[in-house]
C-alpha cells in the first residue's frame, strides 16, 4: 500500500457547488466508477485522504473528500486558486494530485 501513496492521479470534471445557505464550496466530483480505487487508500477518521492538488501553476494540500453517499469523492478548490487559475463555476478543469501522507 505505501507505493501507492507516491502515486500520481489526473481527473477532470466540472466545477460545480455544494453546501448549504451559508457556505459554498466549488468542488470537482470524482465519478463513482473513478472512486473506487480510493476506497482502500489510507484515510483518517474522518474518511478523508491527504493529498496535494495542482490546477495550472497552482497547488495546495487538501484531501479527497467523502460525500454522504460513500461512493463517490470530491476535491474542493479554493478562492485563491479559482482566483489565480480564472475558474469559475461550470468550467471544465483537470486536476493533478499526489498522495500525501495522513497527520
Amino acid at each position: 500500500m505505501e507505493e501507492r501513496l507516491t502515486m500520481s492521479e489526473k481527473i477532470t470534471g466540472i466545477v460545480e457547488t455544494c453546501g448549504g445557505d451559508n457556505i459554498s464550496w466549488h468542488i470537482v466530483a470524482i465519478s463513482a466508477k473513478d472512486s473506487q480505487p480510493y476506497h482502500e487508500w489510507p484515510k483518517n477518521k474522518f474518511g478523508f485522504i491527504a493529498i496535494t492538488a495542482k490546477i495550472g501553476s497552482s497547488s495546495w494540500p487538501t484531501s479527497l473528500l467523502p460525500p454522504g453517499d460513500k461512493k463517490t469523492f470530491w476535491i474542493a478548490i479554493p478562492v485563491k486558486v479559482r482566483k489565480a487559475e480564472s475558474i469559475s463555476v461550470g468550467d471544465k478543469v483537470t486536476i493533478e494530485f499526489d498522495f500525501r501522507e495522513q497527520k
